[in-house]
């Protein structure tokens, strides 16, 4: 079997090229040696000492924050230039030469990026599996815990790629800047709390409420990393790729779903319906009120093929901010639609009780007397005849 000296050519040229150069550059190589010097003498000072009754959970706590520090913090703020230092430089043409269209572009820069998070996983992972002979550890949900901030990585890190291909100066790097503080802190609080026991039980998935909320709030990062991503392909697509189109008809059926779950689903579950789905929906509604109207033939040629349905229908899903305007109109019915459901059974279920409580009241009234009378005289009174 020959050795594997150099990256297969199944591989996108777009991946190819940004491993080679993220893990060269010096911001990658000093992330992971000082990672694993930490955590190394971290894990020998645990070892040599006299008792291990506190070790194992220091252990852990220390694992997680260095680990969510480099994958949560450093590694998505590296995708704050994925895009615009192509543009800077004016290497897209170059590029495009190679017949790479703009989501694979995109997708090979995230990808690689996601990548050497993984690297990073992977060379953390021993450590936390070694810190599972000090006691007191639940290694599933630990494991777990890990790979979920690993996936909240590659979400994070979706959305600083999506960023960078904003022209806009504020949303490109203010907005990461501002953000990272405020995640590092939640990091701090989270990782150093006493209530970081309850966080990993989560991950046990003990309780089907967690693997609900845990689906949920999967399903909810991937579509927001693709639509940061199509936001990024979309800034540097040519004009005859159609990236509106597909954003859209996907809003569209998040909206369509989140009204039909509102409608059908208990009022306990329905009351989370209208915060995830306002989430999927505001970078679509956002994005559709500010591109800027380029229709091609190309473009048009899908829809005029279909008569006039397809017209009516382009006038919603054509690309440009006058086509956005009336696109907002069915999704965000649909959103004011969910809202009232999910509250729908709160009057009814507290106004029930009520008319029960009256009812055994009059019952009560009228029986005490034929009870009293019985009481008395000592025989049963007859019940009174109905009224016809």
């Amino acid at each position: 079997m020959p050795a594997l000296t150099d990256f297969p050519d199944r591989l996108s040229p777009m991946l190819v090229k940004e491993l080679r150069q993220g893990l060269r550059t010096r911001t990658f190589v000093a992330l992971f040696l000082a990672l694993q010097a930490l955590l190394a003498v971290i894990l020998l000072a645990a070892a040599g000492a006299k008792t291990y009754d506190d070790a194992g959970p220091t252990l852990s706590r220390v694992i997680f924050l260095l680990f969510a520090l480099a994958v949560l913090v450093i590694q998505p703020l590296r995708g704050m230039t994925a895009v615009s230092s192509e543009i800077r430089g004016h290497t897209l043409d170059l590029i495009v030469l190679t017949r790479l269209s703009a989501w694979r572009i995109v997708l090979g820069k995230w990808v690689a990026l996601a990548g050497q998070s993984a690297l990073l996983l992977a060379a953390i992972a021993p450590y936390l599996i070694l810190r599972y002979f000090f006691g007191r550890m639940d290694l599933f949900a630990e494991l777990l815990l890990l790979g979920g901030i690993f996936l909240a990585s590659m979400f994070l890190t979706a959305a600083t790629v999506g960023l960078s291909g904003s022209p806009s100066l504020v949303v490109r790097g203010l907005l990461p800047a501002l953000g990272a503080p405020l995640l590092v802190v939640a990091i701090l609080v989270v990782c150093l709390s006493p209530g970081l026991g309850e966080f990993i039980g989560f991950f046990s998935l003990s309780d089907p409420g967690s693997r609900v909320v845990l689906a949920l709030g999967i399903g909810l990062a991937c579509h927001v990393a693709w639509s940061a991503l199509d936001f990024a392909a979309a800034a540097i697509a040519p004009p005859a790729e159609n990236h509106a189109t597909p954003r859209r008809l996907a809003a569209l059926a998040l909206a369509l779903a989140g009204a039909a779950f509102a409608l059908a689903a208990p009022a306990g579950w329905a009351a989370w319906t209208l915060l995830p789905l306002t989430v999927c929906l505001t970078p679509a509604i956002a994005i559709s009120l500010t591109e800027p109207r380029a229709l091609l033939p190309v473009v048009c040629a899908p829809f005029v093929r279909r008569g006039a349905a397809g017209r009516a229908l382009g006038r919603l899903l054509y690309p440009g901010w006058p086509t956005g305007v009336p696109f907002v109109v069915p999704p965000g019915a649909c959103a004011c639609r969910s809202a009232p459901a999910s509250g729908r059974a709160s009057p009814a279920s507290s106004s029930a009780p009520a008319p029960a409580r009256h009812s055994t009241s009059r019952t009560t009234a009228a029986t005490s007397p034929a009870t009293t009378r019985a009481t008395s005289t000592g025989r049963p009174t007859p019940a009174p005849a109905s009224s016809p």
